[in-house]
């Protein structure tokens, strides 16, 4: 029960610093450096996921006393360097991934966390929408992870699957870019495309507080699938969103689907987090799925950066694209169907052919 509780006291802050980095971008006139910001970040990224995994792996958990320095570092410098802000709220995402998903015991206790992150994510930004900023938020974030630090045990999932790190790498990879191009995007495209500032707060209030109350309430559900289908289920749902939101053009409408992809995210990605998990080696095998994440998310932002600049759909389709061929190769029971329609739509042809 600590896990959620303290994923959401954390999520207060982060949602303060979202909810003002893209709007502080553009304020400052570093619109057009967002493309190096991304980059930037992915290169902290990776550095940061191997060592929190390796340390993890060998007992060590010091880091995440780091990550509460780095984020409140990251909402003290938001206003006055985009720089360090990028680097330190990097390394405290990347220490708390690592923190999270080492710690569940299964996939149901990472829901209950990404679900609880979201949720102080939305009261963060909520506190930016309403101009409410207190540096006693900075306090309570840092002691809380001193409390994470000296309570944290190493735990150990049930299962004795083998640890597939090229599978890891070739899987979050591809899912890395799919959402690179978009959700790691989205403040910054609806920004842009809305002229909005202040209504990036409540963007993320309202998708955070949607998504995360839904999740929590859908939760049983995973008891009635098997998480695979679970997991495949989503995404196609999440690929279906994205094409429509690439042609929405009022706000309150793109808030709302903002919303119900960060739902069928959370499943997704939790289902998939749980699935690749071993008993051995499981700092490492995090450490894998966190820089293969990020390497593609990198290559997507910036992809996804050139392709808004031409047309702002241009990057939903592209991830949605992506998406849908990911689950039908996923799903073999559904290539066995499409290579049955395939040979014998093909079959009646040449049949039909011969006939004539």
């Amino acid at each position: 029960m600590l896990l959620p509780i303290l994923e959401f006291i954390l999520g207060v802050l982060y949602g303060v610093s979202l909810a003002s980095y893209a709007p502080s971008i553009i304020k400052n006139g570093l619109a057009e450096s967002y493309g190096y910001l991304a980059l930037l970040s992915t290169i902290v990224a990776v550095i940061t996921y191997y060592l929190a995994g390796r340390l993890y792996d060998s007992g060590h958990f010091f880091a995440m006393i780091l990550a509460g320095i780095s984020l409140a570092i990251a909402v003290v410098t938001l206003e006055s360097n985009a720089v360090l802000a990028t680097v330190m709220l990097t390394v405290f995402a990347g220490i708390n991934y690592v923190s999270i998903v080492y710690l569940a015991k299964e996939t149901k206790d990472l829901i209950r966390a990404h679900a609880s992150h979201y949720l102080g994510m939305s009261l963060g930004a909520i506190l930016v929408y309403f101009e409410i900023k207190s540096t006693a938020l900075l306090l309570l974030a840092f002691s809380t992870l001193c409390c994470k630090y000296v309570r944290v045990e190493r735990r150990s999932i049930e299962g004795k699957r083998k640890l597939r790190l090229a599978e890891i790498f070739a899987v979050f990879s591809i899912f890395g870019l799919a959402l690179g191009l978009t959700t790691m995007n989205v403040e910054y495209y609806i920004a842009l495309r809305f002229d909005a500032e202040k209504e990036i707060a409540l963007l993320v209030t309202t998708a955070s507080l949607i998504s995360s109350i839904a999740t929590l309430i859908a939760s049983p559900i995973l008891d009635k699938f098997e998480a695979r289908k679970l997991h495949l289920i989503a995404l196609f749902f999440v690929a279906t969103v994205f094409a429509i939101f690439g042609f929405i053009n009022e706000l309150s409408y793109a808030i709302m689907l903002i919303a119900v992809s960060d739902f069928a995210l959370i499943f997704a990605d939790s289902t998939l987090e749980g699935f690749y998990l071993t008993r051995e080696q499981r700092g490492i095998a995090i450490a894998i799925m966190g820089i293969s994440w990020e390497i593609f998310a990198g290559i997507g932002k910036t992809i996804g950066f050139l392709l808004h600049s031409i047309s702002y759909e241009y990057p939903w389709i592209l991830s949605s694209t992506i998406l849908v061929c990911y689950v039908l190769f996923r799903e073999k029971g559904l290539l066995r169907r499409v290579r049955f329609w395939i040979s014998r739509d093909t079959f009646r042809l040449s049949r039909s052919a011969s006939s004539s």
